[in-house]
């Protein structure tokens, strides 16, 4: 009786694989398979565990991902010559849900398109063979410290490289720093998605005596990026700078109190000015972001309507609780 490949028992391959934070596990799959120089790579896909679908009557396409159940993860971890607990500090590793713990190995097909990216170009070159590796945008950075370069987001799946841009890496550091800082993910996105809403409103006037060295700003800085590459440069790339500076402002707890309760200019004359100074923009600028048909205006003014009464609220708290106190001692 023949057994098939998956149900034979798994034994270590002659050579072992670095796997990349962040990799798919189709992609490290396929990486092991031709280091060892296996004839069909799908060879070692079929010893991992039975397929819910069988592969030859399904072609495994990029940006589709493999699904195993634990007892097909131990067979990959013994394949690969490593601990499991090593092999997940790298690899995301996504179970295979509706199985028993104990049941025998399976492998299932995913896709995940909207999930990954390549890994960075340079990096796949110093591998031997220089593989293809796909990974996941949650697990990994979109900036590559060692080769400066920038790796691309969902919609913009381009490679660009960095080195003549210090002030863009510096700004993506802040932004990771920004995110580090806060528990909530989710709410730091909202903000970081407010902040390069504005940016990108501003670089759409074109009239504007005050936000023309934005726009300059701008144009030299793509004209710098656009001489390392031959692809196009995302604008949202080109304002990140820009974006973090706005971001870091709109998630400081005090400036939000401060805006939240301002109902004045004069009130919130502070506000724009600080983002002026940080923007290294003229003094007089702070008066254009402060008219009413700016974007930094208008999300003043919607921070104001959303949260005037929570802060009302807040700081009235302890003048109550202050007041009940002398009461009690009267």
């Amino acid at each position: 009786m023949n057994l098939a490949l998956w149900q034979r028992p798994a034994m270590p391959l002659p050579f072992s694989v670095r796997p990349v934070r962040g990799e798919t596990t189709s992609s490290y799959l396929f990486r092991l398979a031709r280091t060892n120089e296996l004839v069909v790579p799908t060879t070692l896909l079929r010893a991992l565990g039975e397929p819910s679908v069988s592969l030859d009557q399904y072609m495994l396409r990029d940006h589709e991902e493999i699904m195993l159940n634990s007892a097909a993860q131990q067979r990959l971890a013994c394949f690969a010559g490593m601990p499991l607990e090593r092999l997940r500090r790298s690899l995301p590793l996504p179970a295979l849900a509706g199985t028993r713990a104990s049941s025998s190995p399976r492998t299932a097909i995913q896709i995940i398109s909207s999930l990954v990216r390549g890994h960075c170009a340079s990096c796949c070159a110093r591998i031997p063979g220089n593989p293809p590796i796909q990974i996941y945008f949650a697990q990994s950075s979109i900036i590559c410290r060692r080769h400066r370069r920038w790796l691309g987001t969902r919609y913009e799946r381009v490679q660009i490289d960095l080195s003549g841009s210090p002030e863009i890496l510096t700004a993506y550091r802040r932004r990771d720093r920004l995110f580090r800082a806060e528990e909530n993910q989710h709410w730091v996105d909202t903000q970081f998605a407010a902040a390069q809403a504005i940016t990108t409103a501003w670089s759409r006037i074109t009239d504007s005596f005050y936000h023309t060295p934005l726009l300059r700003r701008w144009e030299a800085r793509s004209g710098v990026l656009a001489s390392a590459t031959q692809v196009p440069i995302p604008p949202s790339l080109v304002m990140m700078p820009e974006t973090v500076i706005i971001a870091e402002a709109i998630c400081d707890p005090v400036w939000r109190h401060q805006v939240a309760t301002a109902e004045h200019y004069f009130q919130q004359r502070n506000f724009y000015a600080h983002m002026v100074e940080q923007l290294r923009l003229r003094r007089t600028t702070a008066y254009a972001f402060s008219a009413y048909n700016d974007p930094l205006r208008d999300w003043v003014e919607r921070h104001r309507l959303q949260h005037r009464s929570t802060y009302t609220v807040r700081s009235a708290t302890p003048h109550r609780k202050s007041a009940a106190r002398s009461r009690d001692s009267q």
